[in-house]
């Protein structure tokens, strides 16, 4: 609230907090940040609206769009993943890539898939983290093609999100062989 500016709680002001389900640290979706920052906000929403926090138990599922279009055109993308990706992991990774663009579209007033222009994909990016930047362009890239939107794919062809992990260099001759020294004197375990 203190970095957006929020003096006073609302619905709308604690949703982005509760879609907030991305790890600082690895940069991918987090499963304890989706339930524990969305049970929060359902908290802080009960309250608001009725004056008392409700504790009760709720059932866990998926996040899903609001406005019944884009539920259907989630709902589809969905059918599609569970086709094309036999891994779990790689159908949420691309689902919840769908789900956020459905919830800018949603924000932005963008009706359906065909009413997406080239600007929104840009405001889209802007809006996004830059450490995620990288992982959000392969979600659209596989949206975009599943949509059949060949305009919105060759816009973001150009983009590379910046590294923000260090990639090791390889290491010198002299460094392997000081390497295999310190192996064959057996002085400290392979492990090390």
């Amino acid at each position: 609230c203190r970095e957006n500016g929020i003096t006073e709680y609302s619905p709308n002001a604690g949703q982005p907090y509760a879609d907030d389900v991305v790890s600082a640290k690895t940069g991918k979706f987090s499963n304890n940040r989706y339930h524990t920052q969305g049970r929060f906000i359902r908290l802080l929403n009960s309250y608001y609206y009725n004056g008392e926090f409700n504790f009760e138990m709720m059932k866990r599922g998926k996040i899903q769009p609001e406005d019944p279009v884009h539920l259907q055109i989630y709902r589809d993308y969905l059918s599609f993943l569970s086709e094309a990706y036999d891994n779990e992991n790689t159908r949420h990774f691309y689902e919840y890539g769908m789900y956020s663009l459905l919830q800018y579209m949603h924000r932005n007033s963008v009706a359906d898939t065909e009413s997406l222009t080239v600007e929104d994909v840009y405001g889209y990016l802007a809006e996004s983290k830059p450490e995620r930047l990288r992982e959000i362009l392969c979600e659209l890239r596989s949206v975009f093609r599943y949509l059949n939107r060949e305009d919105l794919t060759n816009s973001i062809a150009g983009i590379h999100g910046p590294r923000f992990k260090r990639i090791i260099p390889t290491l010198t001759d002299e460094e392997l062989d000081r390497i295999k020294d310190v192996i064959d004197q057996k002085t400290v375990s392979l492990r090390d």
